[in-house]
């Protein structure tokens, strides 16, 4: 492997990965990646790229397109600049063929998928139980780049969070109110997803046993969903399945008391903007994808299929069954109260 000159660096390319929840997992990298290159032109592609506008990690944010046409288009504009150093974070063949085509002259990613050649700096794969955000670490330290951190975090500005009072306002929601974000989709497939039923157990007793009050939270394809748990849930159910969007999406969660999640993407961003998180494991590896940070509950338990990692289950999906409303509302309190008397704490402080 050649080794790297910054100092002949004038650009960097990065390809981000193609799920928010690893988008997210990727900002270590990021920011160390920013610091190494703190006067160069930094420029981020991926399905995912505009959610990281205010994170300083980037200049230029490109969300690509999966069509072949607009990628032919975003290669030909990446080519005015042949000092470039590409930093590809997906595995895919298809990242090592855009930054090949781009004419970068530096290369870096891993060895996987058949792509070798197309690499100039070629590195070996990460350990099979590598955390996703260490995976991610292992790559820019390959070029002699220092992490200096290993916990996502997301900003949230004000005029985020101004816009996501907005919209709570308008469904008459309060933004001051104890809320409890549910995450009822996730786009893996439903073999992530917990039972419907115990989702709408778990709103009605945290609406009535006062722990804090429910929010729906979810795309156009939970409506129906969204609307099977508000017909069997009496207490007071608040909803913004369908209504959400990403560029609110962190501000909303950021006013969440806790959120209760499968591993999917707004699991990490909740994370990240400091929401205690419980996530509900089961066909994958929390060894490999939990969300990171402080006060962070994991739920999995390991029957002998587990982790199976497809999209659905081919049996009687016992992973996530086995997860009970008992547990998911015991973790809730937990956390909720953790959080309760850490800002205690630092009132005192102050």
């Amino acid at each position: 492997m050649r080794p790297l000159d910054f100092t002949e660096v004038r650009r960097v390319l990065v390809t981000l990965p193609n799920w928010m929840g690893d988008t997210v997992m990727a900002l270590p990298a990021l920011r160390s990646l920013r610091e190494a290159f703190s006067t160069q032109t930094i420029v981020l592609i991926g399905p995912w790229a505009g959610l990281l506008r205010n994170q300083s990690v980037g200049d230029r944010l490109v969300e690509r397109s999966r069509g072949w046409r607009e990628q032919l288009r975003l290669i030909r504009g990446l080519r005015s600049d042949a000092a470039t150093l590409a930093l590809l974070l997906p595995n895919s063949f298809q990242s090592a063929l855009i930054a090949w085509l781009s004419r970068s002259r530096w290369r870096v990613g891993y060895r996987s998928d058949g792509r070798s050649l197309l690499l100039t700096h070629p590195v070996p794969p990460p350990p099979l139980l590598m955390h996703q955000v260490d995976a991610y670490l292992r790559l820019v330290q390959s070029i002699g780049i220092a992490a200096h951190e290993r916990t996502p975090r997301f900003t949230v500005t004000k005029d985020e969070l101004a816009r996501a009072d907005r919209l709570l306002g308008s469904l008459g929601i309060d933004p001051a109110s104890p809320l409890v974000g549910i995450q009822l989709g996730a786009a893996f497939g439903p073999s992530k997803r917990w039972i419907p039923e115990r989702i709408a157990e778990l709103a009605e007793r945290l609406s009535k046993e006062g722990d804090g009050e429910p929010l729906l939270l979810g795309s156009r394809e939970e409506e129906p969903l969204a609307r099977w748990i508000a017909e069997r849930v009496s207490a007071p159910l608040h909803s913004l399945v369908g209504k959400e969007n990403p560029e609110c999406l962190p501000a909303i969660l950021s006013r969440c008391r806790a959120v209760v999640s499968a591993d999917t993407g707004p699991a990490h961003l909740a994370a990240a903007v400091g929401t205690p998180v419980v996530t509900l494991f089961g066909p994958t590896d929390p060894r490999r994808s939990r969300p990171l940070g402080e006060r962070q509950v994991v739920l999995w338990t390991q029957v002998p299929c587990s982790p199976c990692f497809l999209p659905r289950c081919p049996i009687d999906h016992p992973c996530m069954t086995s997860i009970t409303t008992q547990q998911a509302l015991t973790s809730v309190t937990e956390s909720i109260q953790g959080s309760d008397r850490e800002e205690r704490a630092l009132g005192d402080v102050k």
